[in-house]
């Protein structure tokens, strides 16, 4: 048994807890906590430390040794399995149904419970099958339940329960431990595509550190001009012309960010007569550093972040080096959403509670389709087009249970089957183009109007043009494209194309 109880949430639509499983769950080492269905959200949230849920239909499920049960499903509203199991996740999520009718066991099954068990079972019986639940290997989505010890969040304020993000969450932690007030701080670079979520962990590094009394101090470098960055930036135009202590900026975010954070956001959007100033700046703050009058709490610490790969700008004369080694101390690769599994609902759950919170609308519920279509699709924009589709799809619904159509992530065809690839347009002589795919997927080549075909670039092209079509889900291409998955892999892999899941 644990050295702490293991919180397990039973969810009755009258928010009581039957006797048996009041008995059973100290026995097993649990802590139940009953909740009426309207109460199950906040306790499902990444923030809680619920280990499982145990849902009754409402059939009777407190009826024990004789007495009448404790609620009915005609008296309270009862949610589907399918909608608990959205708000649940990957919990394990056991359901009491009533077991003399075959079909709402199956129904049970079918729409995301892990196991279904009778209202009437003895104490003994009850923890027996629960005990053997949690070892049998046979249950999909396994039955594993562990305490809030062995899997410990190190950093709640992140959303995210997948490797990568654990990952994530012990470095940024570790990060924010070794930022003491009076040290010298450690510069961060922080990789990523767009949307990952750099920002967020800036901000958490600073709310952390030894430099949170401070500001934390934001520039853009992109879609700005080279005089408004290096104006951002500096402030004072005489910023960064000596080592004398005076003529360091005092303006601008070099300024602002004395005793707190410079955030850089796309440092390598910088122009390379601003990196030059800024290599300046850093070698004079680090002079400045062994002088008697430094004070270390008035140091900044700098975090900046790029979703390039600064040693190939480096060597293609983008970047200079210099800048970069006095920037890459401390490295994260932020992992892309389409890598994170099961986090992709945990934000979207995320982001619809603070929907609902901020507009003062009934808290939102995510059906299994539109959990499936979450998974499924690429998210080229990631964190930040999630927001985006969540948001939308909150506006257009006309239920507090956004479904799949409402997310708007799939494009079907009008007549309801999979369009080929368009053909290409008529040259400008209105000709058709040399090479075309017929409406029977052939392809028709016109050798009269083409010297040489390049069969390997041709097949190329196509799964590229497939890849975008499918918005990289990779079994959709392969299946446009007539191939196995394994075969497009391959040839994803081969030629180097971006954008796959």
């Amino acid at each position: 048994m644990p050295s702490s109880p293991i919180h397990v949430v039973f969810v009755c639509p009258a928010g009581q807890t039957p006797p048996n499983w009041a008995e059973a769950a100290p026995l097993l080492g649990w802590q139940l906590v009953p909740l009426s269905p309207a109460e199950l959200r906040e306790c499902a949230t990444p923030e809680h430390d619920t280990a499982a849920v145990v849902y009754c239909e409402g059939t009777g499920c407190g009826e024990h040794n004789g007495r009448r049960p404790a609620c009915k499903r005609t008296e309270y509203h009862c949610p589907s399995v399918e909608e608990v199991r959205a708000v649940t996740g990957d919990r394990p999520l056991i359901v009491i149904a009533e077991q003399s009718d075959p079909m709402a066991v199956t129904h049970a099954l079918l729409h995301g419970a892990t196991l279904t068990l009778p209202a009437r079972l003895e104490v003994n019986e009850l923890r027996r099958i629960l005990q053997e639940a949690q070892t049998s290997p046979w249950l999909s989505p396994p039955f594993h339940i562990t305490g809030g010890e062995a899997g410990e969040d190190p950093l709640p304020q992140v959303v995210g329960r997948s490797r990568p993000m654990q990952r994530v969450k012990t470095l940024v932690r570790r990060w924010a431990d070794l930022d003491r007030p009076g040290t010298i701080p450690l510069p961060v670079l922080l990789y990523g595509e767009t949307g990952t979520g750099k920002g967020h962990v800036a901000r958490t590094l600073h709310q952390l550190g030894g430099h949170k009394k401070g500001r934390f101090v934001t520039v853009s470098c992109r879609a700005q001009s080279t005089e408004e960055v290096e104006r951002a930036l500096f402030g004072d135009p005489r910023g960064g012309r000596s080592g004398h202590r005076a003529d360091l900026p005092t303006g601008g975010a070099i300024g602002r960010a004395r005793g707190g954070v410079l955030f850089i956001d796309e440092i390598l959007a910088l122009a390379p007569a601003t990196q030059a100033k800024l290599v300046r700046f850093l070698e004079e703050r680090a002079h400045l550093r062994l002088s008697e009058a430094h004070e270390p709490a008035m140091d900044f610490r700098l975090i900046a972040t790029t979703n390039d790969d600064l040693p190939r700008a480096i060597a293609t004369g983008r970047f200079r080096a210099d800048l970069f080694h006095r920037v890459e101390c401390l490295t994260l690769q932020m992992p892309p959403l389409r890598e994170r599994g099961d986090d992709i609902v945990l934000l979207a759950r995320h982001i619809l509670g603070q929907f609902a919170a901020e507009h003062a609308t009934p808290p939102f519920s995510i059906s299994a389709g539109a959990v499936h279509a979450l998974r499924h699709y690429a998210w080229p924009g990631n964190v930040r087009e999630l927001r985006n589709a969540l948001i939308r799809a909150a506006m257009r619904a006309h239920t507090h249970i956004l479904r799949a159509t409402d997310l708007g992530l799939t494009r079907p065809a009008p007549s309801g089957e999979t369009p080929d690839l368009a053909p290409p347009p008529p040259t400008a002589t209105g000709r058709p183009q040399p090479i075309q795919i017929k409406s029977n997927r052939r392809v028709s080549v016109d050798f009269t109007s083409i010297d040489q075909i390049d069969i390997e670039g041709l097949r190329r092209d196509l799964i590229r043009q497939a890849m975008e079509a499918s918005r990289g889900n990779q079994s959709e291409a392969a299946r446009r494209l007539g191939l196995s998955r394994n075969a497009l892999r391959y040839a994803v892999k081969k030629y180097g194309i971006v954008g796959s899941s």
